[in-house]
């Protein structure tokens, strides 16, 4: 989830973009949990209110509202996480969701879980998947049409996928990016002077979408941001909260904005000289994977969410 540099222009649409790190809001900076360095490699992870490490060997470690302690045994090599629920690949390369929510059947439906899986994405109660012929499924909630895969997409192969709180977004094989669900903030629908742009990836939010292209312009769309912003910035990956954004460039430079009511886009300067490698967002926190193998964590505390150096 990063590399490279480049310098190229950012273009964010109805977006305030600015970058946290050097300016904290003193009114809402929260404390960054700084976890020591590991001697493992491992994939980082965020989504609702919680966080998880996944190792190169498959061991799974969980924080937050949930830890997901029951994981530990299915040995997954990918996750997906979404409010109160995580989705998993195991190493036969099937699917499985697990969610300690009652108010949310997110099992895999029964014609689905035969199937191989290449790559898995969780909202915050639906979620989805890429076959391994690349084809895309996906179940849940469907209040609005979250869930219902758009007949363009029907025996298309897909690259991507993102599911958001109540949308989903995909990138096919002609790198052409498409979002269909709840489109109340506009959260689905591209602007026109982007559609038919080529896109790397992208990541659906609270009522917000960000993509970034192949060339590392990064757009974003929706409810989170406030007014236009353009800097010359060239993006590697993109991380959607609730109700706010990181992103990190090809500089290994992170950035946050959007929501600040917790803290969660505030990274005090100290950190500043830090590479990233990786970004995870929350509801209202943030975790950052550094190229010193460190996991910063900041935001909102209240369930656990900065609490993984208290990890077995």
């Amino acid at each position: 989830m990063k590399l490279l540099s480049f310098l190229v222009l950012l273009k964010i649409y109805g977006c305030s973009l600015s970058n946290s790190r050097i300016f904290p809001d003193d009114n809402n900076q929260q404390v960054v949990v700084e976890i020591e360095p590991s001697n493992e490699t491992y994939q980082l992870f965020s989504g609702g209110d919680s966080s998880c490490y996944l190792y190169e060997d498959f061991d799974i470690r969980c924080w937050g509202k949930q830890t997901f302690s029951s994981l530990r045994s299915e040995d997954p090599k990918s996750l997906a996480m979404g409010r109160d629920f995580i989705c998993y690949i195991d190493q036969s390369d099937q699917a499985e969701c697990w969610s300690e929510r009652d108010d949310a059947d997110l099992s895999l439906p029964t014609e689905l879980a035969p199937k191989s899986v290449t790559r898995i994405a969780a909202g915050d109660s639906h979620a989805c998947m890429i076959d391994s012929d690349s084809f895309l499924y996906c179940w849940g909630s469907n209040e609005f049409d979250q869930s219902d895969v758009p007949s363009l997409l029907v025996n298309v192969p897909i690259l991507f996928i993102s599911a958001g709180e109540r949308h989903s977004c995909a990138i096919d094989s002609d790198q052409e990016l498409s979002c269909w669900g709840d489109d109340q903030f506009s959260q689905t629908t591209i602007p026109s002077s982007v559609r038919s742009k080529s896109f790397a990836t992208v990541s659906a939010g609270g009522d917000h979408t960000c993509a970034i292209e192949t060339d590392g312009d990064l757009h974003c769309w929706g409810a989170i941001i406030v007014d236009r912003t353009v800097i010359t910035k060239s993006f590697s990956s993109v991380s959607s909260g609730k109700n706010h954004v990181c992103a990190i460039d090809r500089s290994s430079d992170l950035y946050c904005w959007g929501n600040n009511d917790q803290g969660q886009t505030t990274l005090p300067a100290d950190y500043l000289n830090y590479n990233f490698l990786a970004i995870g967002s929350g509801d209202s926190h943030s975790c950052a994977h550094t190229s010193n193998n460190k996991t910063l964590c900041w935001g909102k505390s209240d369930e656990g969410q900065l609490d993984a150096g208290s990890l077995p």
